[in-house]
């Protein structure tokens, strides 16, 4: 009795494979009894396969990053301990090094969690989002206070995931 949209792996009549999404809508008459279902699918292989190949190429571009800058910190060390100093040179080095593999891995982390986050909209009282990923980044960084001053009555219409943004954003204000 509710609508159902999926995406599903079907089979053309030759058994050649693609992907179907598939939208159902159940159809009541004026006394609110169920009549009828409408259906509609679309072929929507060459989305998938995109957003695959894209997914894999963005593991593959993170994977061989973070090796190298590995490779790079390791031979900052080693510069280091021939100089017998961290020279201002080798530890801005080090921290740009260090900086980019924290952003790969924050990357990796949004990712992770827009893929599970629901992107319908609904009415989210911004007071008390903000002071939950307000609470969440301070806990997350010693020293750090973070002051607002927002009204107290204050909806947005937005999705669940617009929590990844706020928390983004103010991660990135304690951090620069």
């Amino acid at each position: 009795r509710e609508p159902i949209k999926q995406d599903i792996l079907n089979y053309r009549k030759d058994g050649t494979p693609f992907w179907n999404n598939v939208q159902i809508t159940p159809v009541f008459d004026e006394s609110g009894e169920l009549t009828n279902f409408i259906g509609f699918q679309s072929d929507i292989t060459t989305r998938v396969e995109q957003e695959r190949r894209t997914e894999l190429l963005q593991k593959i571009l993170r994977h061989n990053l973070r090796n190298e800058l590995n490779v790079v910190l390791g031979n900052l060390s080693l510069i280091a301990d021939d100089l017998g100093e961290e020279t201002d040179a080798v530890r801005s080095a080090r921290q740009s090094a260090i900086s980019l593999l924290e952003l790969s891995e924050s990357a990796q982390r949004i990712e992770a969690q827009i893929k599970k986050a629901s992107f319908t909209p609904k009415e989210i009282d911004l007071k008390s989002l903000l002071n939950k990923e307000i609470t969440t980044v301070v806990r997350s960084y010693d020293g750090v206070t973070i002051e607002t001053a927002i009204e107290s009555d204050i909806s947005v219409l937005a999705p669940d995931s617009v929590s990844i943004a706020i928390r983004e954003l103010l991660e990135n204000a304690v951090k620069h």
